[in-house]
């Protein structure tokens, strides 16, 4: 808990959204936008009043980098530009538009054949470490790993900032291939599949790993050997690697990106080991006229992408999903030019928050430990001013006694060799001087857990919202979708 008071300081704790098991299930039962500036170009002035018209192109610390009206590039510091100007590039900085983009690839592809190395049950790729089951040659692994290394590809070249990198440290991400029984039985301790629903792979976030049965990358047995079928679907395996490219933001964006980006990638046309970007809009009809079929394509309100209470926001259906799928789809591929720039300030914008917080977490655990030392100190001033403060009562009575009999003394005619000495007045200790609590622990006094999940989602909410209200961002996005020819309805904002 994150709170304060005069006896004690304790440390931050932090909320991150706990990560629901993500997987895919089978059922058994059976035009690229044109790219523009990103921000518009304005009249931009300088502190000693010289004007010119350029577009924002990046901020980094103090550096601003404009596009001319002519296509050049100017270089400037934010101290020479007019205080309107400075306003603006706080207001672009908030809104995550103070970075230079890049463009949407067309394709990705990876070099082929897969370079592998290892033998019999563990092998490596560049980017993974692959364990079989089954032993397995070089040839069944090359064929199997241009999936994982291709869509490893096309993650890391998207202009989102996803980054996608190992996590925990390790050097390569980790894939375990697995018969469909061993499966069944392994995953049986983290979910339960419905009637008619076939679990197809599996990222676990914790064991930071896929489970793949073999089946799913199209594996049949052959004697004793492991072949692969040319023609299987791998459209589920590509969602679940995404989630494992997708790591490190698992615990801080909401559900609905983070299926909605394993959905998008998975609906991009994908074929030996090339991700064909330029016919996204193909690859969404297509995999709503598959995996959705039959669904009305309605989309939860944009007053809610940025719930904190995610849990209850995100039920797993085939509904949320779908919804999720478009709500991504659009701001890739639609908003703002379709170069996915909504997307990389969203995250940009998250990115800083939860630095953020965690730097404020870090110096806040520095001033409680500081204040804890003063604190000790403090108290242990107070004990000595009270212990002072009833020896100072004990030693005044005496004095004040030893004046009155000094005094009667004076009065009887004694004389001053024979009277009482009096001594030295008592003297109290100083008042300790009062403990002043630091201004970084007076923030959030009443108590409570720093919400990180909730506090990156409500400063990212900005870039996906574009200074739109929700009313202006459904007209947007149903115009958009009607442009390829889809129609799109809206639920109710959750209360």
């Amino acid at each position: 808990m994150w709170n304060y008071n005069s006896s004690n300081a304790s440390r931050v704790a932090i909320i991150f959204k706990t990560w629901v098991l993500s997987v895919t299930v089978l059922l058994l039962l059976h035009g690229v936008v044109s790219a523009q500036e990103k921000n518009p170009l304005r009249q931009w002035t300088s502190s000693q009043g010289k004007k010119v018209q350029a577009s924002l192109l990046s901020l980094e610390g103090r550096t601003v980098k404009l596009r001319l009206k002519n296509g050049r590039e100017l270089t400037v510091q934010t101290d020479q530009l007019s205080e309107v100007d400075q306003k603006y590039l706080l207001s672009m900085e908030k809104a995550g538009r103070d970075f230079e983009s890049k463009a949407m690839p067309e394709e990705t592809r990876i070099e082929l054949p897969v370079k592998v190395e290892g033998e019999d049950f563990e092998f490596k790729t560049e980017h993974y470490v692959f364990v079989s089951e089954a032993k397995v040659g070089k040839s069944f692994i090359s064929e199997s790993a241009k999936v994982f290394e291709a869509t490893y590809q096309a993650v890391r070249m998207l202009p989102l900032g996803l980054n996608p990198r190992p996590p925990g440290g390790d050097v390569k991400f980790r894939a375990r291939f697995m018969t469909s029984s061993s499966f069944q039985e392994e995953i049986a301790n983290y979910i339960t599949a419905g009637p008619n629903l076939r679990v197809a792979g599996v990222y676990l976030p914790k064991r930071k790993k896929i489970w793949v049965p073999y089946e799913s990358i199209g594996a049949v047995k052959k004697g004793s050997q492991m072949t692969l079928k040319r023609t299987a679907d791998t459209s589920t395996l590509i969602h679940e690697i995404t989630h494992q490219m997708m790591h490190d933001w698992l615990v801080l964006t909401p559900m609905w990106f983070t299926e909605g980006m394993a959905e998008y990638i998975a609906s991009v046309p994908y074929q030996n080991g090339r991700f064909e970007f330029k016919n996204s809009t193909r690859g969404l009809k297509e995999r709503l006229k598959g995996k959705y079929q039959g669904l009305p394509l309605r989309m939860i309100s944009p007053e809610d992408l940025s719930d904190p209470d995610d849990k209850a926001a995100w039920q797993g259906s085939m509904e949320d999903y779908l919804s999720a799928m478009l709500w991504v789809h659009y701001f890739v591929r639609m908003d703002r030019g379709g170069q996915g720039e909504a997307v990389a300030s969203y995250l940009k914008l998250m990115g800083r928050a939860k630095t953020d917080t965690n730097l404020f977490i870090d110096e806040y655990n520095a001033a409680v430990k500081a204040f804890e030392v003063k604190r000790e100190k403090f108290n242990r001033e107070v004990d000595a001013y009270n212990q002072s403060g009833k020896t100072f009562q004990e030693e005044g009575r005496a004095y004040n006694a030893r004046i009155k009999k000094y005094n009667q003394q004076v009065a009887d005619g004694v004389a001053e060799g024979d009277r009482v000495k009096i001594g030295e007045k008592p003297v109290m200790l100083s008042r300790p001087k009062k403990l002043e609590v630091p201004e970084i622990l007076k923030v959030n006094s009443g108590g409570g857990p720093i919400d990180v999940f909730a506090i990156a989602n409500a400063r990212a909410r900005p870039a996906l919202m574009s200074e739109r209200d929700a009313e202006e961002m459904k007209e947007d996005v149903s115009a958009a979708f009607a442009a390829i020819g889809l129609e799109v309805s809206f639920a109710e904002p959750r209360e």
